[in-house]
């Protein structure tokens, strides 16, 4: 699923925007789930790091795309921006927040069809890197590469994290490993979801993972070791 918010103030522009992106989807075999707002300062006061995609008008009465953009960058840096414009000069403007592309209007849907390319190559590099948590307190994303291990107790989730924090959270070990790299992570018993790059050694049916050290079960032990041979190259 895509989660895609679009702010557009003309209620004509936003539903042509909206319905290339229901005809991309339909294209491409994808699930696309669209909002639409024309009010930026209720959508920044209400704002939540829960999108995927932006599609920002530039030009809107009492504060532009490009501030809105500006003002959620200080708290999401991973959402993927595409600004909307009559003019295409403005747009550049945009690269300033991290921008990933622009669509100039009337919207064409080939133009769409490239942008949409270049969105989905950015939104491919992000998954890799961000996982988003459903934790106890709240929904939280998380660095892949920060994570240390994740432990299974009771129907519960416990990421471990380099800096020392953990989440905790509703889940199995199998679903997360459907989410997480396959490159990256290893189960080394059925408790244990392992972040390979943190492995500092393993010794008999012991696996140390930053400053702990985990159990290696007998059954995944040689799949362990292959994986983290792979792994470290």
């Amino acid at each position: 699923m895509i989660r895609a918010a679009i702010l557009e103030d003309d209620e004509k522009e936003a539903r042509v925007l909206e319905q290339a992106i229901v005809r991309y989807a339909k294209e491409n075999d994808l699930s696309i789930e669209t909002e639409s707002f024309d009010k930026p300062l209720a959508f920044l006061s209400n704002y939540k790091a829960s999108y995927d995609i932006i599609f920002f008008d530039i030009e809107m009465p009492g504060m532009s795309g490009l501030e809105v953009a500006e003002e959620i960058r200080k708290t999401d840096d991973t959402v993927v921006i595409v600004f909307v414009t009559h003019m295409a000069q403005l747009a550049v403007k945009g690269y300033g927040v991290d921008a990933t592309d622009f669509v100039v209007k009337p919207v064409v849907y080939n133009d769409f069809v490239g942008v949409m390319s270049r969105v989905r190559r950015r939104l491919s590099v992000k998954q890799k890197k961000m996982h988003t948590v459903r934790s106890l307190s709240g929904v939280v994303r998380i660095d892949v590469s920060e994570i240390t291990y994740v432990e299974v107790y009771k129907h519960r989730l416990f990421y471990h994290l380099a800096n020392g924090q953990t989440h905790e959270a509703w889940g199995t070990l199998v679903q997360l490993e459907e989410e997480l790299p396959s490159e990256r992570f290893c189960r080394c018993n059925n408790c244990y979801l392992v972040n390979l790059q943190f492995v500092r050694g393993v010794k008999d049916d012991v696996v140390t993972v930053g400053k702990d050290e985990l159990k290696i079960s007998r059954p995944r032990k040689q799949e362990f070791i292959n994986r983290l041979v792979a792994f470290t190259g």
